[in-house]
């Protein structure tokens, strides 16, 4: 290549970097922008609501279609701080009869992102367990006897399908797991629990502070597509 050429390819080069860092630069505002466009049509609670402090003794609600447990697991967590899930909205705004994959009319259900962006959206706070961490058993319990819940993602027993359940503190040793499979609550060795079935746990308490704001709600949602113990496959998710 002659030296005029190659300047000027380099030339163009440079110019096209540059460019490009100012198209990037000028697009941020206008992605946000498009963001909270789509947040608000993802929808919102009927009603704002205030999460008590003191958890309150309920029941798994039971399901009763194939892919709604992220659901029934999210409604009996507000149940427990006393909000009534009916006000929520929940069923739209996770996005559970929205398939994942627009190619696989079966990827419907509730996937971690949505669970995250909903619980900041509604004035909750949350903590991810690392599960690879040796003492994960202890961090999940000691994490909910002050008042807290848990969203976990188990692999079942009994087919290996994945299911979400709803998790409660019964002792430093054991946690109570609210299944929407089951009509009644069941205590679980929490050492058994996380080496046998756990793959993702997210302990749930109301925040002091108001709803999230945008910025909080964009990086839940990015921040729940990292799996706690390994990659969470859409297609696997069935209950």
């Amino acid at each position: 290549m002659k030296k005029g050429c190659k300047r000027r390819f380099l030339g163009c080069c440079a110019v096209s970097a540059v460019l490009s860092v100012v198209l990037v630069i000028i697009s941020i505002p206008l992605v946000r922008q498009w963001q909270r466009e789509v947040a608000k049509k993802v929808g919102g609670p009927h009603a704002i609501q205030l999460a008590q402090q003191e958890l309150r003794e309920v029941a798994p609600e039971v399901q009763l279609e194939s892919h709604t447990c992220g659901l029934h697991t999210l409604r009996t967590i507000y149940s427990a701080f006393g909000l009534n899930p009916d006000l929520e909205n929940l069923r739209f705004r996770l996005g559970v009869d929205r398939t994942a994959n627009p190619l696989d009319p079966e990827s419907i259900g509730t996937l971690q992102p949505d669970i995250l962006r909903v619980l900041v959206q509604d004035g909750f706070s949350y903590e991810r367990v690392y599960l690879s961490i040796p003492d994960a058993a202890d961090e999940i319990t000691s994490s909910m006897k002050d008042n807290k819940m848990a969203a976990a993602l188990i692999r079942r027993r009994q087919n290996g399908n994945l299911h979400w359940v709803a998790l409660r503190y019964e002792s430093d040793s054991s946690v109570r797991v609210l299944d929407s499979l089951e009509k009644e609550p069941y205590v679980e060795p929490a050492q058994a629990f996380v080496d046998d079935c756990l793959l993702s746990c997210i302990v749930v308490s109301p925040s002091h502070n108001p709803p999230g704001e945008d910025t909080d709600i964009e990086w839940a949602h990015l921040e729940g597509s990292w799996g706690g113990r390994a990659p969470l496959k859409v297609d696997q998710l069935e209950c």
